[in-house]
Formats: C-alpha cells, structure tokens, sequence
C-alpha cells in the first residue's frame, strides 16, 4: 500500500480512519481493471470497510498519477 504524501495517515489504521470519514473521495489508483492491483485493492475495501474510488491506469502510468496526487492510494508491488 502506497500513499500521497499529501494524506494525512502514517499508518494502515490512520489511513482506514481517513478514508471513513471521506467515503468516496479518495482515487484508488490500478493498473487495469480486472487487474492485479485493483483486485488487491477491492480486498483492502471490502476487509477495511472502507468506500475508495477506483481509477483504473496503463501501466506505469499509474505511479505517475500517485506521485503527482491524481491519486490518493495505490495497492501494487514496491519497485
């Protein structure tokens, strides 16, 4: 699990309470629909019980939309 800078959460249990207080608003970066990525990050939704907003991308595109903040949360592989 990856996160902007910019979300206010150190740690898993942080960033479960963040995310509940603003259900919905927070992009949940994937490389794909249907993908590895994504489907790691419906797990964490549906065992958190939080509500993130999936936001499928091409490939590397995706660490680009994190680090530029299009996006909030990525569940992938650490490079």
């Amino acid at each position: 699990m990856e996160v902007h800078p910019s979300v206010p959460a150190k740690t898993v249990a942080e960033f479960i309470a963040y995310a509940n207080a603003q259900p919905g608003k927070i992009n949940m970066a994937s490389a794909g629909t249907g993908g590895l990525t994504h489907l790691a990050g419906e797990m964490f939704k549906t065992m958190a019980g939080v509500d993130l907003l999936q936001v499928p991308y091409r490939g590397s595109q995706v660490l680009t939309a994190l680090l530029a903040g299009e996006a909030q949360v990525y569940f992938g592989p650490l490079l």
